[in-house]
């Protein structure tokens, strides 16, 4: 039994509009999933046979637009940050932020019961001889719980994801790589996630075509991840394995006006236990579930109260 677990920055729900990407998006593999063209706010939650897809908040009970500092902090630790700090903040992790990832990463918490895991996103030579005091939430949790990180080599083998999942944004800073196929990104995914109990990748593109408000960009976001995850489902055992989508706040799904957004964002679980997430319905309640999954070495259905939002 494994979880991979796919991170999408700024990536909400809003409903069909013209503002909304998704609303023109062609999306075979997720309308397959949803059983049509569903991801809108007002359609949640869904549930199949084989899929749970929901709304949840971001806000966790702070004033304000939900930022990524707290937000991924949230996600990764199951702590409410933005109440911690009282407000939401935007970018890296500061120290306050640092410590809780420091003490309550999924990934500690994970390798405390002898679980294995892995942060499946490569780093580009550079990063390794940079110094490391400015990283993203999701880099430092990996390096504070003493994980290797991927590498180029890594990605070449086919043992690592690049962010932007084809390489194409490495191949513009000059690393020899070759260019791969979402669907390819996503079967590699799914070989790396057959060696640990939990396989973590973050997407931020999507944060960044919402910032600058490319709704050609966005376009092509909606088709590049609904093919990755496409290629990820065909190399993986539903019976056996569960996919959980997440984001951190909106962005992308209001081209309105180039900000993040206060809407709900979208919890999509896929495959073996996917009804446990029925019961989720903040991001602080992601890491505490997932602990206790693999607590109990079982992904189906968890009653109680998972929030860790202290």
């Amino acid at each position: 039994m494994g979880i991979i677990l796919i991170f999408i920055d700024g990536f909400g729900l809003s409903e069909p509009v013209t503002t909304n990407p998704y609303f023109f998006a062609a999306t075979p593999c997720l309308d397959n999933l949803l059983e049509g063209h569903h991801f809108y706010a007002s359609s949640m939650p869904l549930f199949s046979n084989a899929v749970t897809a929901k709304a949840v908040d971001a806000k966790l009970g702070v004033e304000g637009i939900p930022q990524s500092a707290t937000g991924q902090t949230a996600i990764w630790t199951g702590i409410n940050a933005q109440k911690r700090l009282g407000y939401h903040l935007h970018g890296l992790p500061n120290s306050q932020l640092k410590s809780i990832i420091i003490e309550h990463n999924i990934y500690r918490r994970l390798k405390a019961l002898g679980k294995s895991v892995i942060f499946a996103n490569a780093y580009r030579p550079s990063f390794f001889s940079s110094n490391h005091s400015y990283v993203s939430v999701s880099t430092f949790a990996a390096i504070s719980a003493g994980l290797c990180l991927c590498t180029v080599d890594d990605l070449k083998m086919g043992t690592a994801v690049y962010q932007d999942i084809t390489n194409k944004a490495l191949q513009r800073m000059g690393e020899d790589v070759p260019l791969v196929p979402p669907v390819s990104a996503g079967k590699n995914l799914g070989q790396i996630s057959k060696q640990f109990d939990l396989t973590v990748f973050e997407f931020f593109q999507s944060d960044i075509v919402g910032h600058k408000r490319d709704f050609i960009k966005a376009l092509e976001i909606w088709t590049l991840l609904d093919e990755f995850l496409g290629g990820l489902l065909t190399n993986i055992n539903l019976a056996e394995d569960l996919v959980i989508i997440i984001s951190d706040h909106g962005n992308m799904e209001d081209l309105s006006h180039s900000r993040h957004t206060s809407n709900l964002v979208p919890l999509v679980g896929i495959g073996y236990g996917h009804r446990a997430l029925r019961d989720v319905s903040n991001i602080c309640e992601i890491t505490p579930l997932i602990e206790e999954m693999h607590r109990r070495n079982d992904f189906h259905e968890i009653k109680g109260d998972l929030s860790a939002s202290r």
